[in-house]
């Protein structure tokens, strides 16, 4: 199990995209590199697929439970550690609730539990 706070690879890109979107290039990568060298944060990522035919399929698995694309890739990455992590926080629970292997929280639900 996972004890420290852990994100996903497309969790970290999608908040360094929005960063370079606001025309900040360098805090973006400073942001980027701050995670991957941290000590104190996990950073998960899906186990690669042998093919392009085989990343489709388990995109397909996501998909066609109505997720969006960029939700598809963290879902996955989730489910591929799911025996790493009790929880997934999020401010989009519905995206994701009831499609996961893991339980999802919004962030008010994870501070009621920790207290």
């Amino acid at each position: 199990m996972v004890e420290e706070p852990a994100t996903t690879i497309h969790n970290l890109l999608e908040l360094v995209s929005i960063v370079f979107r606001a025309r900040r290039g360098e805090d973006a990568r400073r942001i980027y590199r701050s995670y991957m060298l941290s000590r104190k944060w996990t950073i998960l990522y899906p186990e690669p697929p042998v093919d392009w035919e085989e990343y489709c399929d388990k995109i397909f698995a996501y998909l066609e439970k109505g997720m969006s694309y960029g939700d598809s890739l963290i879902a996955w990455t989730l489910d591929e550690n799911a025996n790493q992590i009790d929880s997934f926080v999020t401010w989009n629970k519905k995206d994701f609730e009831n499609r996961i292997k893991v339980p999802v929280l919004t962030p008010q639900e994870w501070i009621n539990i920790v207290r």
